[in-house]
C-alpha cells in the first residue's frame, strides 16, 4: 500500500483486521511500569495492549500512569480490563465511529473470538488516515526531527508540502517555527506528523525542486505561474464571492466578512505583484548588483505583505469552516469555497517559493 495513497473513507468497508498495526508495542501481563517507560519514551504510543500470552487482557493509557510510579511496579494497577474493543470481522467505518465517540485515535482489535489480540488500529492526527504497518516500517523512509523549521523540511523534500497542506500547517509565511511548535498550534501529534513526513512520495508536477534551479528561472516561473493566475482568478472569484454573499449573508452572515476579507486581500495582492515583477525579481537576473541594500530592504517588505495576505487567508479558512459547504448550500457557494481552498493552496507554494527560495537566493547574488 503506498503511503499515504488511502483514506479511511477509502477503506471503509474493508474489515479491521487488514488495516490494523502490530508493531510489537504490547507487553505481558507480568511486566512492570518500568517496561510502559519504555514504550511510552515515543510520543506516538499513547496505548498499551497488554496480553497474557496471545490472550488479552486489557489496556494502559499514558495518562493513568503517574509520574512518580515506581519502575518495578506491576502494571497491573494500571490495566483498564474495560477498555473498548472490536472484532477484527468489523468493518472499519464501524471501529472508526467507536473512535469518534470516544473522542481517541487507537482501538484494540481482536480476532472474532473475543479474547486473541491482532493488533490496534490507529488513527492519524488529521483522522483520516491510518497508521499501517506497511507505512511505518516502509523501506527507505526518512527520519523527521520535529525540532526543525517547518520551511527547512519543505525545501528538503518539496512533496511534503501537500502533507502539510492537509493537514493545515503553514510552510510559508508561518514555516520559520519549528514542526513541533507548528503541530502543538493545530492540534497534532508530531510524532504522527513526523512519520507522515518521513515517508516516500511520489513526486507531482508541481514538486520541482527549486532550490536546484537559477534564480531567474524561479522568477521567471513565479510570474507565468503564480501572478498570471493570481490576474486571471482575483477578479471573477471577487465577482463570486460578492454573488454569494448577497444572496445567502442573511441566512449566513459570516460571508458579509468572506466578502470584505476577500477585497482586502485582492487590494493587497493587486498591489504587490508589479512591485515585486518591477523592483525584486530583476536582481534575480543580475547576481553583484550594486544597489544590495536597497534590494534587502523590498524584499523585507515584500515579506511584510506576505504576512499580511497570510492572516488574510487564515481568517477566510475560519470564516468558511475550512472551506466546508453547509449541507444546503448551492453550486455557486460550494464553487466560491473550491476556489478559495485553491487560492490559498496557490499562494502558499507561491509565497514559499519566494520567501524561502528566491528571496535568500537573491540576498546572496546581491551581498
Amino acid at each position: 500500500m503506498t503511503a499515504m495513497s488511502r483514506t479511511i473513507d477509502e477503506l471503509a468497508d474493508r474489515p479491521v483486521a487488514d488495516v490494523v498495526t502490530a508493531r510489537g508495542r504490547e507487553l505481558q501481563l507480568h511486566d512492570t511500569v518500568a517496561d510502559l517507560r519504555v514504550l511510552f519514551a515515543s510520543a506516538s504510543v499513547r496505548l498499551v495492549p497488554v496480553l497474557e500470552g496471545d490472550a488479552y487482557v486489557g489496556a494502559v493509557c499514558r495518562e493513568d500512569v503517574p509520574e512518580d510510579a515506581a519502575g518495578s511496579e506491576p502494571i497491573t494497577a494500571y490495566i483498564d480490563r474495560a477498555a473498548p474493543t472490536v472484532r477484527g470481522s468489523q468493518p472499519l467505518a464501524e471501529a472508526v465511529g467507536i473512535l469518534e465517540e470516544l473522542g481517541g485515535r487507537r482501538l484494540v482489535v481482536l480476532a472474532d473470538d473475543g479474547v486473541t489480540y491482532r493488533g490496534l488500529l490507529c488513527l492519524r492526527s488529521d483522522r483520516r488516515h491510518l497508521c499501517l504497518d506497511a507505512e511505518c516500517h516502509a523501506a527507505g523512509a526518512a527520519t523527521v526531527d520535529p525540532s526543525r523549521r517547518v520551511a527547512d523540511l519543505v525545501l528538503e523534500d518539496p512533496t511534503r508540502a501537500r502533507v502539510l497542506e492537509g493537514l493545515g500547517i503553514d510552510y510559508c509565511c508561518g514555516g520559520r517555527i519549528s514542526l513541533a511548535d507548528a503541530c502543538a498550534a493545530r492540534g497534532h501529534d508530531a510524532a504522527d506528523v513526523a512519520a507522515l513526513l518521513g515517508e516516500s512520495r511520489t513526486p507531482g508536477s508541481e514538486d520541482v525542486d527549486w532550490t536546484t534551479r537559477p534564480a531567474a528561472e524561479l522568477a521567471r516561473h513565479i510570474v507565468e505561474t503564480h501572478h498570471a493566475y493570481l490576474r486571471d482568478e482575483l477578479g471573477p472569484l471577487g465577482e463570486l464571492v460578492e454573488k454569494v454573499a448577497r444572496r445567502h449573508g442573511d441566512a449566513h452572515p459570516e460571508l458579509l466578512e468572506v466578502r470584505d476579507r476577500f477585497a482586502t486581500l485582492a487590494v493587497e495582492l493587486a498591489q504587490h505583484l508589479p512591485k515585486e515583477e518591477l523592483v525584486v525579481f530583476p536582481a534575480a537576473s543580475r547576481p553583484g548588483a550594486d544597489d544590495g541594500e536597497g534590494i534587502a530592504q523590498a524584499i523585507r517588505e515584500m515579506e511584510g505583505e506576505h504576512d499580511a495576505v497570510a492572516e488574510l487567508l487564515v481568517s477566510l479558512r475560519e470564516l468558511t469552516h475550512g472551506y466546508v459547504p453547509p449541507a444546503a448550500a448551492c453550486m455557486s457557494y460550494r464553487a466560491m469555497l473550491a476556489r478559495l481552498a485553491e487560492l490559498e493552496v496557490d499562494t502558499h507554494r507561491h509565497v514559499h517559493e519566494e520567501n524561502n527560495i528566491l528571496f535568500p537566493a537573491i540576498l546572496a547574488g546581491t551581498a
